[in-house]
């Protein structure tokens, strides 16, 4: 489960799970550590905005084939081709009009929150974004960053 799946109201079986886990982390600590940071949540309006653009950035990413270096070029490249339109959309439309794909609506929301300068900057992003950690994966299993937070809460060492 991703924020950018969230915001995009993308169904994705993993939420249940993913908010049930975080909410039973929180509450097994007592609720001494912050509810957005046990769900990985931005904390801030700058982190939130940043988030919102690595998440469209990763959704844009999955219309494109290839390796994180080609994906990351392709997203680049298209984002920035493309860029007159997205300010054509926000100026008469407000957004995506109804017949945009949703590569295009995800490359207009990524350049809605600022799109990065450089393709290396998109790489990273897509790479950060790409790791494993605390959200369930899509088949319903839970990752090992799920299962160390739980441990953590409950005051165990995982196994290693």
């Amino acid at each position: 489960m991703t924020l950018g799946r969230l915001q995009a109201a993308v169904a994705d079986p993993a939420t249940p799970l993913w908010l049930r886990m975080g909410l039973q982390a929180w509450l097994r600590c007592g609720g001494s550590a912050r509810l957005e940071s046990v769900l990985r949540l931005p904390r801030s309006p700058a982190e939130l905005r940043r988030a919102q653009r690595d998440a469209w950035l990763v959704l844009l990413a999955e219309h494109f084939e290839g390796s994180l270096s080609q994906r990351a070029a392709a997203v680049h490249r298209y984002a920035w081709s493309e860029a007159w339109r997205w300010q054509h959309w926000r100026c008469t439309h407000g957004g995506p009009p109804e017949h945009a794909t949703p590569r295009a609506v995800a490359a207009f929301y990524a350049w809605r929150f600022g799109l990065p300068r450089s393709t290396r900057q998109v790489q990273n992003i897509l790479a950060r974004n790409s790791a494993p950690g605390l959200f369930p994966a899509p088949g319903g299993t839970v990752q090992p960053g799920l299962l160390e937070l739980e441990d953590a809460a409950n005051g165990t060492q995982p196994e290693r």
